[in-house]
Formats: structure tokens, sequence, C-alpha cells
């Protein structure tokens, strides 16, 4: 469980429904990633290099996270349901998220953008391009 300090310091100042349930989504992969990039007290980017970049990668990754538990409890469902019985609809679950579908828009339309603000960053902030480098070795 992530404490409420920690939950503070790392999670964005706008949150949409799915960052507000993703604070340990946002948490691990900071800590997975070791990433200082944008949530640690002296950041490599600050938060409009950081959007600029990922734009709104975190609500993704919660839409995934979100569906995935979803998807799970219906498969569990349907796997403990009698041979005879027919499946439960599986329509629910893709409704459910269908409208949040529309996140990927601002994501796939601005892939030309962060690819040259990745660029960009990387010949201006001597830091970052030392990260990004030390991340891919």
């Amino acid at each position: 469980m992530v404490d409420r300090e920690e939950r503070t310091r790392l999670a964005p100042s706008r949150r949409s429904a799915f960052e507000t349930a993703g604070d340990e989504t946002t948490l691990s992969l900071a800590r997975l990633a070791e990433w200082p990039i944008g949530y640690t007290p002296q950041p490599l980017l600050d938060r409009a290099e950081l959007t600029s970049i990922f734009s709104n990668f975190i609500d993704i990754w919660n839409l995934h996270r979100s569906f995935y538990v979803s998807l799970t409890a219906f498969l569990n469902t349907s796997a403990s349901a009698r041979p005879s019985d027919p499946p439960p609809p599986l329509s629910p679950v893709l409704l459910a998220h269908f409208p949040y579908l529309s996140l990927y828009t601002p994501f796939v339309s601005s892939f030309s953008d962060a690819l040259a603000s990745y660029a960009a960053l990387l010949k201006s902030n001597g830091a970052f391009a030392a990260f990004i480098a030390h991340q891919e070795a």
C-alpha cells in the first residue's frame, strides 16, 4: 500500500477518474523504471516537457488495467459456469470501457509531436539524455 505522503508527491495535480484509481500504477511505474523524470524532488523534465512526450499515458495505462480486471472477473465467472449453461454475454464488459477508447485519440494524434519533443529534449537536456542512454543500455 502507498502511504499518503508518497501518493501526494507522485500524484499529478489534474486527475482523471482513471488516474484517481491509478495512484498505485503511477507509483509502480516510477519505482520500476527508477524514474526521476517528473515525480521526484529534482525532476529531469518539468510537467510541460513530460506531457509533451507522454501525453495521457497514465490514463491509457489505467484503462488497460481496469479492462484487464473486468475481463478477468468475467472470465472467472464464465469458467465457473456449468458446461450446459450458455456463456454469459461479454458485451457489458466491452460497453463499460467503450467510452474510454477516446483516450487513444490524443495519444495517437500527438505521436509525431511527442517524437519531435523527445528528440529536442535529448539534444537540449543533458541529464535527460544521460538517463535515457542508461535506460537503453
